[in-house]
């Protein structure tokens, strides 16, 4: 009976220590997680500052690209304008006749 008593007493202690030690774990696990959350808002956080610069970036190039764009149009009519200037300054040309496209060719 006595020895009944004694293993009985042996596996509360046992159950007792490891009920502790899963505490410990229980505890520590809590503190990963903690940690781990505070890490995955952070890597968040940034990912959204990415975000941004990304869609600011993307908003500068189509502004340059729009701008360079511009650029072309008013370089083309400036071109435009200066052949339109010069065609007025030259004499009129004589009249195309079938000796004047003979002799061009």
């Amino acid at each position: 009976m006595w020895d009944k008593i004694l293993d009985f007493g042996k596996q509360i202690f046992s159950l007792s220590q490891k009920q502790q030690k899963h505490e410990e774990d229980i505890k520590e696990n809590e503190k990963d997680i903690n940690t781990l959350r505070q890490d995955f808002n952070q890597l968040r956080t940034e990912v959204n500052n990415l975000t941004l610069i990304v869609e600011r970036l993307l908003l500068e190039m189509q502004h340059d690209r729009k701008n360079a764009e511009n650029e072309r149009e008013i370089q083309r009519l400036r071109l435009e304008n200066i052949m339109l200037k010069f065609e007025r300054g030259l004499p009129p040309g004589r009249p195309l006749t079938e000796e004047n496209i003979a002799e061009n060719n």
